[in-house]
């Protein structure tokens, strides 16, 4: 999938999809994630993550992991 990214604030941001490129793959274009950063842990972060779909305008939070920034 292709993402577009749209920063909120320093510490928050959407995912938009703007392409599938897998097949029968359970997000459509046009469906959100939003990310808010919770904690810093030196190249990494932990955040909150909530999905927005045609199903579920009003989001559902999704579980969230430790992302880290490879080297």
């Amino acid at each position: 999938m292709i993402w577009k990214v749209i920063w909120i604030n320093n510490c928050e941001y959407d995912l938009v999809c703007e392409k599938i490129l897998v097949e029968d793959y359970p997000v459509k274009i046009g469906d959100r994630i939003n990310v808010k950063i919770t904690e810093i842990l030196d190249k990494c972060y932990k955040s909150d993550l909530t999905a927005f779909n045609e199903d579920n305008p009003n989001g559902f939070k999704v579980p969230s992991g430790l992302l880290c920034k490879k080297e």
